[in-house]
């Protein structure tokens, strides 16, 4: 950690910020707490009243970071780690909530699954130009959502078209030969609408030699409202990712779905909801030496309804896989999935309570049953405490289980066809304390319990990787953010997590977890003439990692410790009129490099760009 470079870079911001603060009365605006989201409990409620631990980025907080990339956005959330590589393979936006694995994390975009290459899931293909919001809900929510959502849920949801017609196009470049245009249109009225958005961006690598990265995304939404009680939304979306890299055929990719919903309340207290959607992603090289089609099905009901003092819900939900690769070989290439879920909240005044459970049949690993329970107690207006326990689980990928001797960059990757299902038992525990309308306290506790976790081994010398389950791993800690309102031009909030891991097995760390983490986020709005600045510092913590090495005729595993490293990044906007706004972003202004596990951090970088809205 360069503390010098720190002090001298954050502190004459700080003081620059506390210094301008203009003494006017507080006018706050939508607090956190009073946020909307849907992604806790599958239906609308505030985000103070989730059993859970929910975390909300907005639109507004998009734009005033001018981040372009969604694992940046989700880096500053307490108890959420994210690797910033960009690799070829389709995992470029790994994240990772209270120390569990990337995987372990259900990633939603609009209530659909959204995945990457060889089952990892790659939130860097997501334009963020098209977000409203992005919901983090952090436990276990198998008794919701099924496999995948041990660790939690980060559920993406795009924008609609408003009523009125406007066209909209932006321009930005930066260091690493980066570029980004953007163009959309919407146009609608109070029963329909139509949203458009294209993006095309490109960059060099680390080593501007060895890679670059295009990428282009063509999004579309088309709602349809004929009265109060009934919505239709269409959605197609193709995104194409092509890395060129020396010595190499390109390496392209291709994401294609079609999500369709309805909403329909037959009166004022029932509500069903109908999705269907189809999800394709194509990873090929362009000389053919390499072609891999996964293909993902999904049809899920939910019908909800408030009798008395309850609101029922129940649902059923189809999750079909198939994979199609002729240059490996797979013994099984699909799988189903069925299931049926129940949910019960329960709203006593001061208290509510929330039972529910899934059952999810699997065609490979029979039934799985995982409830989940938990609780809200409103002390005061001010204070509420939750907390909830559940269970989860994850089944191996095919690719885990039945794909043998791919490539993996330098890596080759070989199967266990006899990994078991991950299965967790998690508690949590939170409180919110708004002590003046302009101080905010969230604190949580969480412990998750994992049997079966897989890891990756690693072998350096023969450049090989290969699954296996740990049979017991612990991870558990603490997490707190501070959000600070004075004025309602200024806000700073500060993050802490503090997470230990265990092997319970080896009695040693997992790997590659810091146990220390924290943010720090300062904006500041001035009002003449209508500047909007935004920095943020991230500090991670040592972590952990393995090393093979040869000696005498023997291979050893030594375990290292990489170092603490510290991001400050701004952001200032300027909306020159209300149609033009012309941005400028530092990244990495503490100038880290060579850090060992984030091979996308080198450096000092900037963009620079325009957005025009008519």
């Amino acid at each position: 950690m360069h503390c010098s470079s720190l002090k001298k870079t954050f502190f004459p911001f700080l003081a620059a910020g506390l210094l301008a603060l203009p003494a006017h009365a507080f006018h706050p605006p939508e607090s956190e707490l009073e946020q909307i989201v849907v992604s806790a409990s599958r239906s609308e409620q505030r985000v103070e009243d989730a059993i859970s631990q929910v975390h909300v980025i907005t639109a507004a907080d998009i734009e005033a970071r001018q981040i372009k990339n969604v694992q940046g956005l989700l880096r500053d959330i307490p108890g959420v780690q994210i690797r910033q590589n960009t690799g070829s393979w389709g995992n470029g936006g790994n994240v990772q909530l209270m120390g569990m694995n990337p995987d372990q994390t259900l990633i939603l975009v609009d209530g659909q699954r959204f995945t990457g290459g060889h089952g990892s899931v790659d939130i860097s293909s997501i334009p963020v130009e098209n977000i409203e919001r992005i919901e983090i809900v952090k436990g276990p929510g198998s008794a919701l959502y099924g496999s995948d959502a041990m660790a939690g849920v980060i559920h993406i949801i795009t924008k609609k078209a408003g009523t009125g017609t406007d066209f909209r196009t932006g321009l930005s470049a930066g260091s690493r030969n980066r570029s980004l245009a953007t163009a959309g249109m919407s146009t609608g009225n109070e029963n329909m609408g139509l949203r458009l958005d294209y993006s095309r961006s490109r960059t060099t690598g680390v080593d501007k030699d060895e890679d670059t990265m295009e990428n282009e995304t063509l999004a579309a939404s088309l709602d349809y409202r004929p009265t109060e009680r009934f919505s239709l939304r269409i959605q197609p979306f193709f995104s194409r990712q092509t890395n060129e890299v020396t010595g190499e055929a390109n390496r392209i990719q291709e994401r294609s779905r079609l999500n369709a919903s309805a909403d329909i309340r037959p009166d004022a207290l029932s509500k069903l909801q109908v999705r269907g959607s189809y999800f394709s992603h194509d990873h090929k090289k362009k000389d053919k030496s390499f072609d891999s089609v996964s293909t993902l099905h999904e049809f899920e009901t939910a019908y909800s309804r408030m009798v008395g003092l309850h609101t029922l819900s129940a649902g059923y939900a189809y999750t079909g896989e198939s994979i199609d690769d002729k240059h490996k070989n797979y013994t099984k290439d699909s799988q189903d999935t069925h299931a049926v879920f129940l949910q019960d909240e329960m709203d006593f005044g001061r208290l509510s309570l929330t039972v529910g459970g899934r059952v999810d049949h699997h065609d490979e690993w029979g039934t799985e049953a995982h409830p989940r329970a938990g609780l809200l107690f409103r002390a005061t207006d001010n204070l509420r405490f939750r907390a909830s326990a559940g269970t989860a689980f994850m089944a191996p990928t095919l690719l885990k289980l039945y794909a043998d001797g791919w490539r993996m960059g330098p890596w080759t990757m070989h199967a266990n066809p006899d990994l078991k299902p991950e299965k967790s038992l998690s508690y949590q525990a939170g409180m919110d304390y708004q002590i003046h309308e302009s101080l905010l306290v969230r604190a949580g506790l969480f412990r998750n319990e994992i049997d079966d976790l897989v890891e990756t081994l690693r072998n350096t010398q023969a450049r090989t990787m290969t699954y296996r389950n740990i049979s017991e791993a612990l991870t558990q800690g603490a997490e707190t953010s501070i959000i600070w309102r004075p004025v309602s031009s200024f806000a700073a909030t500060l993050g802490y997590t503090w997470t230990d891991t265990e092997n319970k097995d080896t009695g040693k760390k997992l790997l590659d977890r810091p146990e220390h983490r924290a943010t720090l986020d300062l904006d500041y709005h001035l009002a003449r003439p209508d500047l909007r600045f935004r920095l943020t510092t991230a500090w991670t913590g040592e972590r952990e990692y393995e090393e093979q090495m040869a000696q005498h005729g023997q291979t050893l595993t030594i375990r290292k410790t990489r170092s603490a490293y510290t991001m400050v990044d701004l952001a200032i906007t300027h909306h020159v009129t209300k149609n033009l706004e012309i941005f400028t972003r530092l990244e990495n202004l503490t100038n880290e490099k060579d850090v060992s596990d984030e091979p996308d951090i080198d450096g000092t970088e900037w963009m620079a760009g325009m957005n025009f809205r008519f």
